[in-house]
């Protein structure tokens, strides 16, 4: 019997931090079998705009959760966080949930940003609400590392042979504000090639 592959709202209850064990699971799976990179990373990312790629790239590493993700790690940062709390007491809006679909069921290409979406791509890689929570390049090339790390050589010699390097799907992306702890975040999922 094949794994179901977590649902929308599945994701929505796991970000919004309140994810029953099971449903839970299921999405940490689905981050963990496909060598998912998960970034925890404040706003104050973005001073990175102004490093080399290097350092950039350092920096973003601090925030890499992708190998510590599991079902303990996740009900730790729910409980830790206070965002399960603020969600069970009614103290979390949902900016956004949506399901992108643009090229087949790959999502929308977000990067490298290509000039037929470009205004798409922006607008998908950045918060409805807040000006400062945004995507920025050197996360995409710190993923395009990750990528790197983690898929078979022959697919890595394939990628430097055309050139073209990895593209990146936007698939999901959530936007919650968690009142009680006045955090606003973005939460994005990204299929890649």
């Amino acid at each position: 019997m094949s794994k179901m592959s977590s649902s929308l709202k599945e994701f929505d209850n796991f970000h919004s931090m309140v994810c029953q064990p099971k449903a839970a699971q299921r999405c940490v799976d689905e981050f963990k079998s496909k060598n998912g990179c998960i970034l925890f990373m404040p706003t104050s990312y973005c001073s990175t705009r102004n490093r080399d790629d290097k350092k950039s790239r350092d920096i973003i590493a601090n925030y890499d959760g992708s190998i510590l993700l599991n079902l303990l790690s996740y009900y730790a940062l729910v409980v830790a966080s206070f965002t399960g709390l603020c969600t069970l007491l009614g103290m979390t809006d949902t900016v956004e949930m949506e399901e992108y679909s643009g090229q087949g069921d790959r999502g929308v290409q977000v990067w490298p940003l290509e000039k037929s979406n470009h205004d798409i791509s922006l607008l998908a890689r950045s918060s409805k609400k807040e000006p400062l929570i945004r995507i920025e390049d050197s996360v995409f090339k710190y993923m395009e590392d990750h990528v790197y790390r983690y898929t078979t050589d022959q697919k890595v010699a394939k990628m430097s042979l055309d050139d073209s390097g990895p593209k990146f799907y936007l698939k999901r992306k959530f936007e919650y504000h968690f009142r009680l702890v006045s955090l606003h975040v973005i939460m994005v999922q990204f299929s890649c090639t």
